[in-house]
C-alpha cells in the first residue's frame, strides 16, 4: 500500500467511526424514548430526524464529534495495531469510547438536553463499543 492509498485508507476509518458513533447516539436516543410515546420505532426515528436544529445545538454536536475524534485517535486507535490483541484492542475502543460518553454528558449539560441522561449516556457507551468492536 503506498501513502496515498494509506492516507484514504485512514480517512475512510476515521469517517466510519464517528458515523458509527452517530448511529450509536440515534439508536439509543430512540431505543430509549421511543417505547414512552405512541408512535412504532420507525415513526419515532423520523420525528426524531425531523426535529428542528438550533444553531446552538448544531455548534454543540459539531464540538461533540471533533472531540469524539481527538478521543478515539488519543487512545491510539488510528495508529498500527498490528501487534496488538483483540483484547488490547477491545480496550482501548472501550476507553476511548468512554471518553466520548463523558464528554456526551457534558455537552448535554452545557447545551441543556434534557434527554441525555445518565443512563441514556450508559446505552450509547455500550452500542458504541459493541458497534465499534464489530468495525475494528
Amino acid at each position: 500500500m503506498n501513502f496515498r492509498q494509506g492516507q484514504l485508507s485512514l480517512l475512510f476509518l476515521k469517517s466510519a467511526d464517528l458515523l458509527l458513533l452517530l448511529v450509536a447516539f440515534g439508536a439509543t436516543i430512540v431505543l430509549n424514548y421511543a417505547p414512552g410515546t405512541e408512535m412504532s420505532m420507525p415513526e419515532y426515528s423520523l420525528d426524531f430526524l425531523s426535529t428542528r436544529v438550533k444553531l446552538s445545538n448544531a455548534v454543540l454536536g459539531g464540538l461533540l464529534i471533533t472531540i469524539w475524534h481527538y478521543c478515539f485517535r488519543f487512545y491510539g486507535l488510528y495508529f498500527s495495531s498490528r501487534l496488538s490483541t483483540p483484547q488490547e484492542i477491545l480496550l482501548r475502543v472501550a476507553r476511548a469510547v468512554g471518553a466520548c460518553s463523558l464528554a456526551l454528558l457534558i455537552i448535554a449539560k452545557v447545551g441543556d438536553w434534557d434527554v441525555i441522561t445518565l443512563w441514556t449516556t450508559a446505552c450509547f457507551c455500550f452500542v458504541a463499543v459493541a458497534l465499534s468492536a464489530v468495525c475494528e
